[in-house]
């Protein structure tokens, strides 16, 4: 170091700055890949899994209702119109129950066919 001139000395430097500088921007892109990946992962696994919850959890709520509708009809053709909104309600209720469901096609869980919940229907 000591026979380097001072011209030598500052190309040296400045090459190593601008070597760091190069790393700090590989590390940079390299995380921020991750962030994207992570991200990404989020929205499209992640994401589905809640709303698909926050639709099982509205219709659940509307079949609470059906029944307090049929618990509450004041003729009996009020009380059979109820019963069977309640059955539409049922079956929206486990379509909504079968897309939380795990299953292979999601990369979880067992796999195994079924409804999530059938209502005590058979």
């Amino acid at each position: 170091m000591e026979n380097l001139t001072i011209r030598k000395k500052l190309f040296l430097v400045f090459g190593v700055l601008i070597a760091i500088f190069m790393a700090n921007g590989i590390y940079t892109g390299y995380s921020l890949n991750s962030i994207n990946d992570g991200a990404l992962r989020i929205a499209t696994q992640h994401l589905q899994g809640v709303l698909a919850a926050a639709d099982s959890s509205r219709a659940l709520s509307d079949y609470r209702q059906g029944e307090y509708a049929i618990v509450t009809a004041s003729t009996l053709p009020n009380r059979i119109h109820a019963a069977q909104e309640v059955k539409k309600l049922g079956d929206q209720l486990d379509i909504a129950f079968d897309e939380i469901e795990p299953g292979p096609d999601r990369g979880y869980g067992s796999g195994i066919p079924g409804n999530a919940c059938n209502l005590g229907r058979v």
